[in-house]
């Protein structure tokens, strides 16, 4: 295995690892987390709700996964983050698998390695925000959309891509 491997290895052990005793300490976080919880408890996936109100702030696919991921694993902060470390774990696939077909060989590889090496999407996909969800989605659209000018003829392959794109 490469130094790029190795790096990414060890980036994604320390991206899904957590501390005992940790706790969701940004606002943003109990909100999200609490908004997940209530769609879960009440069985209403459609409102989001915060306290009982009414939450139209944010789109809600981040409550849902929230809500879900609460559901399976318990009503705890690893829960609460496990959507948003996944979302980077997905930009990071995506980034190993279509971005290694823009260079030489191991780009793919450098390209996840960095993106979780970087400070800010580090701290961003270990924490409960809507910011991970946001950033998967774009880099899917991105990457689909590259895929598809790539054809440069309309096949059954190339529309796969439109299509994905504009998922």
């Amino acid at each position: 295995a490469g130094p790029g491997k190795v790096l990414l290895v060890v980036l994604l052990l320390l991206l899904f690892a957590e501390l005992p005793g940790t706790w969701l300490f940004d606002q943003d976080e109990t909100r999200y987390a609490e908004i997940g919880r209530e769609m879960l408890v009440s069985g209403d996936w459609v409102t989001p709700r915060l306290n009982g109100a009414r939450y139209y702030e944010k789109p809600p696919v981040t409550f849902w996964v929230n809500g879900a991921s609460l559901g399976l694993f318990g009503n705890n902060p690893y829960a609460a983050r496990l959507p948003v470390r996944l979302a980077a774990l997905g930009t990071a696939v995506l980034l190993l698998a279509l971005g290694g077909r823009m260079g030489p060989p191991g780009t793919g590889t450098w390209a996840a390695a960095l993106l979780l090496a970087s400070p800010l999407a580090f701290a961003m996909a270990r924490l409960d925000l809507t910011d991970g969800l946001l950033s998967f989605f774009l880099a899917a659209a991105f990457l689909s959309l590259r895929e598809f000018l790539a054809a440069k003829a309309w096949t059954p392959r190339s529309t796969t891509w439109l299509a994905a794109a504009g998922l």
